[in-house]
């Protein structure tokens, strides 16, 4: 009886420790409240790996500062494919860094406006996902939608539109990258 006792209680505390354990793998969703770049930036910096920052349809403004993506794997998402965000940069400086060893998907958001001179919108290092997406009237110094560094792990973009983008350096272009994959349409 004592030995029946001793396995029930052991499987009871082995039940509890898996819920435990799912419960802190789980991503969390955090809707940003707020309506600018250092908004976002402070949603980002109170998340954890695998967590999503909900922007829903809000237009969100640059202060000058960047949205920085720093040692986490995240998604940054607007409300759905027709009902997005806006994140406008103002043509003050990039809109979102993503650095070496940090992950980024970013779905449902309209980029306008996006950098200035000797920047692009998207300044990435580490890995990105974007998928259905726009970018509109981006001036960078070469690809000045997105930038991809060589030393990036990979850029995956998927279904997104580039519109009356310039670049200083190299024309037209809407992203200048060596380790990226494109699905998307230019106009």
């Amino acid at each position: 009886m004592a030995y029946k006792n001793r396995m029930i209680l052991i499987m009871l505390i082995f039940l509890v420790l898996i819920t435990v354990s799912f419960s802190s793998v789980c991503a969390a969703d955090y809707t940003v409240s707020g309506s600018g770049f250092d908004d976002i930036q402070n949603t980002v910096d109170g998340a954890s790996d695998n967590d999503n920052i909900l922007l829903g349809t809000n237009t969100y403004t640059s202060s000058g500062n960047a949205i920085t993506i720093d040692g986490k794997n995240i998604t940054i998402q607007g409300q759905s494919n027709t009902n997005r965000a806006k994140l406008d940069g103002r043509g003050l400086y990039r809109t979102i860094v993503v650095r070496e060893d940090a992950s980024l998907t970013l779905r449902y958001i309209d980029f306008v406006n996006g950098s200035q001179i000797d920047y692009h919108t998207l300044n990435i290092r580490g890995s990105l996902f974007i998928e259905n997406c726009s970018f509109k009237n981006c001036y960078g110094d070469s690809g000045p939608a997105i930038y991809v560094f060589e030393e990036s792990n990979s850029a995956t973009i998927k279904d997104c539109s580039f519109i009356n983008n310039h670049a200083a350096n190299t024309g037209d272009n809407n992203y200048t990258s060596r380790r990226s994959n494109y699905f998307s349409r230019f106009i």
